[in-house]
């Protein structure tokens, strides 16, 4: 196996050195605002990936990776699963290169909501494939951004975009605190010095 893995690099690859990070860790961007997910890899990753969906290719001398659009679009479909305001998130394979050492996948995101609020994400690629997966997840919309790292033990979060009130209300008591505290400390500054005979009060015209 390692030997065709091995000629099957040399072939797409040339002298490129694929190994840039591990076939296991994946990265996931999803930017919402510009509808789309982009999945980072390596071409190892691709190559492990395809053969475990056809065990066959094993057997394979070479292969085109970019033969195989149509899988990685239905395997990542089944493994990559969003959910917004209780809207599922379809996607669609519009760019693959997987013949430089940083491969990626892009997908459109079809029905994006505008302003997302709520967000339901399961992301369970490679975990049949690899023993130890680490899939970083960023999840980009209006400004706001979400990381996550999900492995074997760890595959769904559930999040949203939105600052509720209580967060607001809270955020803004250390402002309007310090304000009032500073005004305060000013007048009895200035009264203080008043009764010093340090400032003499204006006199009233």
């Amino acid at each position: 196996m390692g030997k065709y893995i091995s000629i099957a690099l040399l072939y797409f690859f040339g002298t490129i050195q694929v190994k840039a990070h591990n076939p296991n860790d994946i990265s996931y961007f999803f930017k919402l605002d510009e509808k789309q997910l982009v999945i980072h890899l390596t071409p190892k990753s691709a190559i492990d990936l395809l053969e475990h969906m056809h065990p066959q290719l094993r057997n394979e001398n070479r292969f085109l990776l970019h033969s195989y659009s149509l899988d990685f679009q239905s395997y990542f479909e089944r493994h990559v699963l969003l959910t917004i305001d209780r809207i599922q998130i379809s996607m669609a394979l519009i760019e693959t290169q997987l013949d430089k050492h940083d491969a990626r996948l892009v997908f459109e995101l079809v029905n994006v909501p505008n302003t997302p609020k709520d967000f339901e994400l399961t992301v369970s690629s490679f975990l049949g494939r690899y023993k130890k997966v680490k899939n970083y997840v960023f999840v980009h919309s209006n400004g706001v951004k979400h990381h996550y790292q999900l492995d074997n033990n760890r595959t769904q979060v559930l999040d949203s975009f939105q600052i509720t009130d209580n967060q607001y209300t809270i955020s803004k008591i250390p402002f309007f605190s310090g304000g009032l505290a500073l005004l305060f400390l000013s007048i009895g500054w200035v009264v203080y010095r008043i009764r010093k005979g340090v400032v003499k009060p204006s006199p009233i015209t």
